[in-house]
């Protein structure tokens, strides 16, 4: 019975976690003795410590003695990842400019190979980023590879070989006309 109840508890704990931030630091610039507020982002963003400016770990919020605490501007990267372009996620909304919908197959995808989605010609089941509003995956939708097929330039895209398939043809021309 207590192995019952120890099962339930460690559940509810687990069930209704999420993810959080990092927690807050405090960086310093050496140099010019100031401080600042520092967030590492969380699953789908990190940021990058500016040059020059070193952390004090986590647990020590305070400027050193002398120095100014000031604001100073992050450089943060959303990650692409199925997580963080899914409806429901904890967290930042991540990089999802690659990635296209099937409402048809229930499934979206970032495009493996492309110059962008927007310039991919792809099956017409796939839709391709709407130019406003958020850009999710439908919750209950899965994940899947899509590729890039022709780019709209009508250019072909560099994986193509046409000497792979030109033999072959020439070969089924060949068997054709001797017969």
């Amino acid at each position: 019975m207590n192995a019952v109840r120890l099962f339930l508890v460690m559940f509810a704990l687990f069930a209704f976690a999420h993810a959080a931030p990092a927690p807050p630091q405090v960086i310093v610039n050496n140099a010019t003795m100031q401080c600042a507020d520092y967030s590492a982002g969380d699953e789908c963003t990190s940021c990058e410590i500016p040059q020059g400016w070193a952390s004090l770990g986590y647990g020590n919020p305070e400027c050193p003695s002398g120095y100014s605490r000031i604001t100073v501007s992050l450089e943060c990267h959303p990650s692409q990842s199925g997580f963080c372009c899914s409806e429901g996620h904890s967290g930042g909304n991540g990089n999802c400019t690659n990635m296209v919908v099937s409402s048809q197959r229930n499934e979206c995808a970032f495009v493996t190979n492309p110059p962008s989605a927007q310039q991919c010609i792809l099956p017409t089941e796939w839709q391709k980023e709407p130019s406003a509003g958020d850009w999710l995956c439908p919750g209950g939708y899965s994940w899947a590879n899509v590729s890039c097929g022709m780019h709209e330039t009508g250019n072909l895209p560099e994986s193509f070989c046409p000497i792979a398939f030109v033999f072959p043809m020439l070969g089924l021309a060949l068997l054709v006309f001797k017969k």
